[in-house]
């Protein structure tokens, strides 16, 4: 069987073969988990991947950052069992293929993805505790 080279433009990333996104956001998610973490809460309801250029982040950034670390420890959510969220943060989008591959410009970008790695909103910036209660709160407690 004859395989094609799908990458484009030389980038390498997956040759060969044709990884849908949302499994590559899984993936990618549970080698950035620890395997403790991973072992301790195996079931995932929610996956929040948040690409931000650490160069480019200001005080203002930072704040609302801890505001939302803040907003899923108040639910419990980075803990809960049943309702657990694994949040991966990725440092430097430069260097991150999946950011490259996606296109990500704008820092911060996070993307909120159910249990199967499929994206179910995306939002640039930092959002406030009314948003994450009105758009993502009902994903992680239904």
């Amino acid at each position: 069987m004859e395989t094609k080279d799908l990458g484009c433009c030389g980038d390498g990333a997956y040759k060969n073969i044709y990884v849908p996104l949302n499994r590559r956001l899984l993936e990618w998610g549970k080698e950035s988990t620890s395997e403790e973490a991973y072992n301790k809460y195996p079931y995932t309801k929610l996956w929040v991947f948040t690409f931000i250029d650490n160069s480019v982040m200001c005080v203002d950034c930072v704040t609302k950052f801890n505001r939302m670390v803040e907003w899923f420890t108040k639910y419990g959510l980075l803990t809960n069992p049943v309702n657990n969220t694994k949040w991966v943060v990725e440092g430097d989008m430069s260097k991150c293929l999946i950011a490259q591959d996606i296109g990500i410009t704008k820092s911060p970008t996070t993307y909120f993805c159910d249990q199967k790695g499929n994206i179910v909103n995306i939002i640039t910036g930092f959002p406030e505790n009314n948003w994450l209660e009105e758009y993502i709160l009902p994903i992680v407690v239904n």
